[in-house]
């Protein structure tokens, strides 16, 4: 909130310097104006938006270590509350990033509450663990409800879709599932995996996840891993949520 405060602060500024001693009438000195106030919110949100990296990037050092540091890393995430009240949107970046190490953590109730209040603003991923969360608590309104916001946040993005369809079919509403899978067959460019996982349906056998996905599959948990693919969890997760905060 202060960044947008400060960048209208600036553009207001830029008018009156503009306005005041006669060189730019009020309506010729707005253009300027506005462009100061954009500049300046923009140099300020990077800036913010930068801490925020620097403690996922913290976060991710102690979540890689052996054994993974659960809370330490969360304590470090905590920190980011402070800048809220800089940059909209940090709140949902943290809550998303504490929600799925305790995802990971398998602290599910927790978890469900910093995923509950991040699902909207933040990355797929945050509403599709809060999906399954919701699946394996058997509230299916509410996992429906997680897994839409998912697919809509990253309609290109097959997992989301055949996640979605997967849960829906555990819970033996096949033709259900196979309309999730159809609808994202229209929004993904690349939808092969998603025709294999159709294809299948279609032939009342099991969807192909662990050998479409492999361990971004492991990652939500319905299937327990091989032990390699475990001892590599954290590492990818940490890296794929440094690279969305940017």
């Amino acid at each position: 909130m202060y960044n947008i405060l400060i960048a209208i602060a600036a553009g207001a500024v830029t008018e009156l310097a503009l306005f005041l001693p006669g060189l730019l009438k009020a309506y010729e000195a707005s253009a300027p104006a506005v462009l100061v106030a954009i500049i300046a919110y923009f140099v300020l949100a990077r800036r913010s938006f930068k801490k925020l990296e620097k403690l996922m990037t913290d976060a991710s050092k102690v979540l890689n270590n052996n054994p993974p540091k659960f809370e330490k890393a969360i304590g470090i995430l905590k920190q980011g509350y402070k800048l809220n009240r800089w940059q909209i949107g940090v709140k949902s970046q943290v809550s998303a990033q504490i929600g799925m190490i305790l995802f990971l953590k398998k602290d599910n109730k927790e978890a469900a509450e910093y995923l509950n209040e991040s699902k909207e603003l933040a990355h797929w991923m945050a509403a599709a663990m809060l999906g399954v969360i919701y699946f394996k608590q058997k509230k299916y309104d509410e996992m429906k409800s997680a897994f839409e916001v998912a697919v809509k946040k990253s309609s290109k993005e097959t997992l989301a879709w055949s996640l979605y369809a997967y849960c829906l079919e555990d819970l033996g509403k096949r033709d259900e599932a196979m309309a999730i899978l159809n609808r994202g067959i229209k929004k993904v460019k690349d939808h092969q995996k998603l025709d294999e996982n159709l294809l299948a349906l279609q032939n009342n056998k099991k969807m192909k996840m662990r050998q479409l996905y492999k361990e971004q599959w492991y990652q939500f948990q319905i299937e327990k891993p091989p032990a390699i693919v475990m001892e590599n969890q954290f590492q990818s997760f940490s890296k794929k949520r440094r690279r969305h905060i940017q």
